[in-house]
């Protein structure tokens, strides 16, 4: 049995400078495989904060989220809210206000950076 062997032909230079597009391909292709394999490796560790559902050490509890938006709003504004009750809702924390003996909810990121008035739902 002979054995047979494998060629591959890989462009010379000649046919690169005449058709520039096969060195546009190749380099275009190699970006994107490192661009892939780069988020890839980011998702897989947690370092993309907006895609991370894993909650770290940065989560607040419901309570601390609660206080946070309490001081913030009595701060911030000319309103005197008191806190009411905090419920995890949707990944989110549903934070009940008591403002002139009404209950407003809002809504909290559970690393208390982002405070929302309205959650729309989407399904």
């Amino acid at each position: 049995m002979a054995s047979e062997s494998l060629e591959i032909k890989i462009p010379s230079f000649s046919r690169i400078k005449k058709n520039p597009w096969v060195l546009s391909t190749i380099l275009a292709s190699a970006l994107a495989i490192a661009a892939i394999i780069i988020i890839l490796t980011n998702s897989a560790s947690g370092s993309l904060g907006y895609c991370s559902t894993s909650e770290g050490s940065s989560s607040l509890t419901a309570q601390q989220a609660g206080q946070s938006v309490v001081s913030f709003l009595n701060s911030h504004t000319n309103m005197s809210v008191q806190l009411k009750n905090v419920t995890e809702f949707s990944g989110v924390y549903e934070v009940d206000l008591l403002y002139q003996n009404q209950t407003i909810p809002t809504y909290s990121t559970k690393d208390g950076k982002y405070l929302m008035q309205v959650v729309t739902p989407i399904q």
